[in-house]
């Protein structure tokens, strides 16, 4: 647990013991009267287990499946390669029904080496090499 969770086991435990009101405790813990009343009963039934949130170590629900951008990527790479993010994010909702936002195009394609942005494709030219001496 981190330092935070261990001082947040400290404080319902004293509401729990009487020590501390819970208005006294929303407000040290800048939350909610109500939230600190339902922390305390959720401590109460299951200990210091109770305070860490239950999605830790968990896999986000809206992550994308590792199949999409290398489908997306192989389409890219076949058909349109010369094509711009934004354009390419078109063309494959479009035609192939494969909907992803410009910027997740954007890093996959920059991951896998096919887009360089602006700034990165900048070159410089020297003054003194354009110039040719008589």
């Amino acid at each position: 647990m981190s330092e935070r969770e261990l001082n947040r086991i400290e404080i319902p435990s004293d509401v729990a013991r009487g020590r501390m009101s819970a208005v006294a405790t929303a407000s040290v813990m800048r939350l909610s009267p109500r939230q600190i009343l339902r922390l305390v009963k959720t401590f109460q039934a299951d200990g210091p287990a109770a305070i860490p949130h239950k999605a830790r170590r968990r896999t986000s629900n809206n992550r994308i499946d590792p199949a999409v951008p290398e489908f997306a990527l192989t389409l890219i790479r076949e058909r349109y390669a010369v094509f711009g993010r934004r354009f390419a994010a078109e063309k494959l909702a479009e035609n192939h029904s494969l909907r992803a936002s410009r910027k997740s195009l954007c890093k996959w394609m920059q991951e896998a080496g096919i887009w360089l942005s602006c700034k990165q494709r900048r070159t410089f030219h020297h003054a003194g090499s354009a110039r040719q001496s008589p």
